[in-house]
């Protein structure tokens, strides 16, 4: 009976090797934490530039079918058609018809829409939300029109990132079409500050 007694004393842990495994736990977690802290940056970075990449490529769909077969109706269907060819020379959507007429995207009363409109079109369904206000539900991002001149863009349109921030907060992070050059980049820098 004693020595089952014994047995059972020696098969514990004592307070230094605690102590010791806690220390190293410590030493541990402080090394790879300040890994781990930056992965939603990276995985909002991430979104924002495969967002980026999926608009860029739907645009140049959209002007290939163009170029193939010039019509008002690229991708729509019904009484509407949906983007418009505006720019002779380049031939990349310019606008977007709303209730039958073509709206630049540089339209000031109506040029966001339009870019709502181009990024729901060109990026179909289960992409990225857009909408015109942050309203709630929060969308993914919000379409704005983009002035020729500014950020060195042609005019267009701009989405500014706002999964990564709150309702009140200012996006820090803004996808920019310029429709002249069909170019999609990924900025940091608000087109109006």
């Amino acid at each position: 009976m004693a020595r089952i007694a014994m047995q059972q004393r020696l098969a514990g842990f004592t307070l230094i090797e605690l102590i010791i495994v806690i220390v190293l736990l410590g030493i541990l977690s402080s090394v790879a934490l300040p890994r781990f802290m930056d992965l939603s940056s990276s995985a909002y970075t991430a979104s924002v530039k495969g967002s980026s990449s999926a608009l860029a490529a739907g645009i140049n769909l959209a002007r290939s079918r163009y170029l193939i077969a010039p019509s008002t109706t690229i991708f729509g269907s019904g009484s509407d058609p949906d983007l418009s060819f505006s720019n002779a020379t380049y031939k990349y959507p310019t606008g977007f018809y709303i209730s039958g007429s073509p709206v630049a995207f540089t339209n000031a009363s109506s040029g966001a829409e339009a870019c709502s409109g181009l990024w729901r079109t060109v990026l179909e369904a289960g992409g990225a939300t857009v909408n015109l206000t942050t309203a709630i539900p929060t969308p993914d991002f919000v379409a704005h029109r983009l002035e020729p001149g500014l950020v060195g863009t042609n005019g267009g349109c701009y989405f500014s990132y706002r999964a990564n921030v709150g309702i009140t907060q200012t996006a820090t992070t803004f996808i920019l079409y310029d429709s002249r050059t069909g170019a999609v980049s990924v900025t940091s820098t608000n087109p109006y500050p």
